[in-house]
């Protein structure tokens, strides 16, 4: 799916549950969720480049291309339990 910039933040900020990583256009990855939580970003004067997040089940790729945001979302690549995305 496609989405604009306000569409992207407020996806991400919607988000339960995930662990992962937001990268901005204008600083370093400050935003890592290590454990499952609630995802919530502060935009600031920046853009989201990329994110990453995984729930346990369902990984999900955000992608800045030109003026808008590919969301990619795979369903049901659920990984060994045992092993954390964030070591």
């Amino acid at each position: 799916m496609k989405k604009t910039k306000a569409e992207i933040i407020k996806y991400i900020n919607e988000l339960k549950g995930y662990q992962g990583y937001v990268q901005f256009s204008d600083r370093p990855i400050e935003n890592i969720f290590r454990e499952f939580n609630n995802i919530s970003i502060d935009a600031k004067k920046g853009f989201v480049y990329e994110a990453h997040f995984y729930n346990g089940v369902d990984s999900i790729t955000i992608k800045q291309v030109n003026e808008s945001w590919l969301v990619d979302i795979e369903e049901n690549t659920a990984i060994d339990n045992t092993q954390y995305l964030w070591a």
